[in-house]
């Protein structure tokens, strides 16, 4: 198994990862990975989380990073 090397990647890497799942508010799994070449890391595959934050009455989801690991091979 390999090792979470989610700590050591600065968000800004992190981020933009984001822009290629589904929208969060009609999403039917609670998470998603995705596979991206970061520099100084090669290939990744980050493991998305939905999540939602609610204010009085209204709800907002959004998709969090929870763990990185190296990808076996390349996209």
């Amino acid at each position: 198994m390999t090792q979470n090397i989610m700590p050591s990647i600065p968000g800004e890497f992190l981020s933009p990862g984001r822009y290629w799942l589904p929208s969060p508010e009609t999403a039917s799994d609670s998470t998603h990975e995705v596979q991206c070449t970061l520099p100084g890391f090669g290939a990744v595959r980050i493991t998305y989380q939905r999540l939602s934050h609610r204010h009085g009455r209204m709800r907002s989801w959004f998709w969090t990073p929870i763990e990185a690991r190296k990808a076996s091979g390349t996209r």
